[in-house]
């Protein structure tokens, strides 16, 4: 649990069985409140009960030292008075109570975990490395804002600290927030808008970056993320109201903003290097959504394998607290890298089949699922995919996803208006198969979670321009036969058909909403946009 995206991990035996986050179930995009409804998916799919729960591990974003801390550079003049709001240890103090009471109400021992260390052990363990550098990088997790740890033979060690308020991540939210979106959500729309963006706005006085990581104005940012503007606006402009039109002026910003971010991004990255002299590198955090920084790491820095994880975001931290409880007692193993991020509730064939007749709607029974999917989407229509159970984080990576056809140049358009409802200039992501990746994405590795970015090679440009953005990068998801089956045989019928690997591939959610997790989610998702086709496990359901 944080102090958003709340979220639950079941680990049995050692290995993570169950993760969800609890705004799937309360259709509450980042919800952070108590993930009860999310606990009882997960003890619904063990079949199990709260008798058999040995113990519960939490991921504690608060910390009554960071109260202290900030009073401490309030009186010491490095912060203005306004940054010890009484809300700050109010929200700390309220926030431990109600968990509490609900841990209580659960009738098994809690145990408090650094936010922070909860991110790392969710890295390690899915990594898959027995010697591996670990960067966290967030807004804040207690006192932490940037963390670098080396796991190495099954244990943790903490080997540098940024603490907040020098953080990244409060760099990226307050500039987001600067540009008329939602901070702490709406990051990615900062990301896509600059690739449409030039060189031209200095951030510097914002944020420096320099040999081993970066260092923020703390008084300014505060200033923009609560809502005074004046320090920044003489930086950055006056800041773009909500709905307000997009300028050159922020497109601009927009690229400033994130070519500082993937350069702090790259700095930290060297220092892990430095510090852990480690071959491989795990990116955790909210700032590891930041797909194109990853991208920069993976091509530019000195470790031979980048690795991000799903839910990377606070939605993981759960996991890494789940996990916490086994590594503070005989340290933490793992069996190999995580490739399947399909880690929460599924449906059966007759529970579906059931509520569609309920509900008196046109569907079908298909002996071929992937083959009737892979036919609609080669005649052009927009089908939505749910299949298995649901994915675990950010990113819909086939199970609950719309897929179209990437060919057509007017799909990129047709899908923002018609189906997302979202801003016109906001991308789409390639599905390719694994095995044929290299021939149209520069330096292809295996990337099954969307993590990062690719360049996309001539071939990628020609023959599948609605998944190639502005700035000629693909924010790419490749799939193995052994890591998923069903969607490598949607695209394997699609190439048959079409001569081409790869598909459009976006989240199952309107503008505004949680990916789709239930059945019932699904049909109302569908029914309310212009998505042509639903294939819902073995039915294909038409209006």
């Amino acid at each position: 649990m944080s102090g958003h995206d709340s979220s639950v991990a079941l680990v049995a035996d050692g290995s993570l069985r169950f993760a969800l986050a609890q705004e799937r179930l309360s259709r509450r995009k980042h919800d952070p409140d108590f993930p009860f409804e999310a606990v009882a998916a997960a003890l619904d799919s063990a079949g199990a009960r709260l008798d058999d729960v040995d113990a519960v591990g939490m991921s504690c974003p608060f910390d009554g030292l960071v109260m202290l801390n900030r009073l401490r550079l309030v009186l010491g003049g490095k912060v203005p008075f306004s940054w010890f709001n009484v809300r700050d240890p109010v929200v700390g103090l309220v926030y431990r109570r109600p968990v509490r009471l609900a841990a209580r109400g659960l009738g098994r021992p809690v145990a408090w975990w650094s936010h922070h260390e909860c991110h790392a052990l969710w890295g390690a363990a899915t990594a898959g490395q027995d010697d591996c550098a670990i960067l966290v990088v967030d807004e804040k997790g207690a006192r932490s804002a940037t963390t670098i740890w080396h796991f190495r033979r099954g244990r943790l060690r903490l080997r540098h600290r940024v603490d907040y308020p020098n953080s990244l991540g409060l760099f990226y939210a307050a500039c987001t927030q600067h540009l008329g979106f939602q901070p702490l959500s709406d990051e990615w729309k900062v990301m896509g808008l600059a690739a449409y963006g030039s060189p031209g706005v200095d951030v510097s006085p914002l944020l420096r970056v320099h040999q081993d990581g970066y260092a923020v104005n703390g008084r300014v940012l505060h200033g923009l993320y609560t809502g005074d503007p004046s320090g920044a606006a003489a930086i950055l402009g006056p800041p773009r109201q909500p709905g307000q039109e997009i300028t050159d002026r922020h497109r601009d910003i927009a690229f400033a903003v994130q070519d500082a971010t993937e350069r702090a991004v790259l700095a930290l990255a060297g220092a892990a290097h430095r510090l852990t002299g480690s071959a491989t590198l795990c990116v955790v955090g909210g700032v590891a959504l930041n797909c194109k920084a990853n991208g920069r790491i993976a091509t530019e820095g000195r470790f031979r394998q980048v690795f991000v994880p799903p839910a990377a975001g606070d939605d993981g931290s759960a996991a890494g607290a789940a996990l916490a409880l086994r590594y503070h007692r005989s340290g933490l193993h793992s069996n190999g890298p995580l490739r399947d991020a399909r880690l929460g509730q599924s449906w059966s064939p007759e529970e579906v089949e059931a509520l569609l007749s309920t509900c008196g709607l046109r569907f079908r029974r298909v002996l071929e699922p992937a083959e009737v999917t892979a036919a609609h989407l080669a005649e052009g229509r927009v089908v939505a995919r749910f299949s298995g159970r649901s994915e675990f984080g950010a990113r819909a990576l086939g199970a609950r996803s719309i897929l179209a056809h990437p060919g057509d140049p007017a799909m990129r358009d047709r899908l923002n208006a018609a189906v997302k409802y979202r801003e016109p200039w906001r991308p789409f992501a390639p599905v390719v198969l694994e095995e044929v990746g290299g021939q149209y994405f520069a330096g292809f590795c295996a990337a099954p979670f969307m993590t990062r970015t690719f360049q996309a090679l001539p071939a990628a440009r020609e023959r599948a321009p609605a998944v190639v953005h502005a700035d000629g990068t693909a924010r790419v998801q490749s799939v193995a036969h052994g890591d998923d089956p069903e969607l490598w045989r949607v695209l394997r019928s699609f190439q048959r058909r079409t001569g081409l690997p790869i598909l459009l591939n976006t989240s199952f959610n309107l503008r505004g909403e949680p990916i789709v997790d239930s059945p019932k989610d699904a049909l109302r998702t569908f029914y309310t946009s212009g998505i042509d086709v639903l294939m819902l496990e073995c039915f294909e359901v038409t209006k």
